[in-house]
């Protein structure tokens, strides 16, 4: 069953529609970790990880809710890679990618802030905090840099069944990642894309591992 070009479905309604089994929840590019009450529907905190490259809104984050499980790295697809992180003055829209299409489509977002950084990859993450099997969803939204976040992940993609992602379809960001080639991606994985919901050439999409 796909259920493509559905204005206006949550992450919630998605999970609901094609009755995912949630076991655990990775969300790379945690913002103000808005999902969180979403997920806790379906799973438990301990088995709930976010990461942000933002030092500044990881600790915002953990003033307001100390219990997160929350890792303050710049995620890449390669490790100690010196990258310049783009600080947006909404945060929403914060990248290591350049804007590119972006700033026709919403000219008063622009980048206020960078910080040099070292890229860090989601395998070693996932080694560092001994992650393993405790995820089977993966959401990314991160600026373009998704294919980037799933080249760093490697094998350890055999983990999930589940990736919920910012998609393009055309450079909103410099040098993002393209639907097409992600779908081409992960369709080596074995993942086929069943839900597609964009505007003005972005949007989230769903990918179920093929079982």
């Amino acid at each position: 069953m796909i259920k493509e070009n559905y204005s206006g479905e949550t992450i919630d309604q998605l999970i609901q529609f094609f009755k995912l089994n949630i076991k655990g929840v990775l969300h790379v590019g945690a913002h103000k970790c808005e999902e969180q009450n979403v997920y806790l529907k379906y799973t438990s905190n301990k088995n709930i990880y976010w990461i942000e490259a933002i030092k500044f809104l990881v600790e915002e984050n953990l003033l307001s809710n100390p219990d997160l499980n929350i890792i303050n790295e710049c995620i890449g697809d390669e490790d100690d890679k010196e990258v310049t992180f783009k600080i947006s003055n909404n945060t929403l829209s914060s990248s290591i990618l350049e804007l590119g299409e972006h700033k026709n489509l919403h000219p008063n977002v622009m980048i206020s802030d960078t910080i040099v950084t070292k890229t860090k990859t989601l395998k070693t993450i996932f080694s560092q905090n001994k992650l393993k099997d405790k995820f089977n969803m993966l959401v990314l939204d991160l600026q373009g840099a998704e294919m980037l976040a799933l080249k760093g992940l490697k094998d350890i993609i055999n983990e999930f069944d589940i990736i919920y992602t910012e998609v393009n379809e055309k450079e909103i960001y410099k040098e993002c990642c393209i639907l097409e080639d992600l779908d081409l991606y992960l369709q080596s994985y074995n993942f086929e894309r069943k839900h597609l919901n964009t505007l003005n050439n972005y949007g989230n999409a769903l990918y179920l591992r093929k079982h």
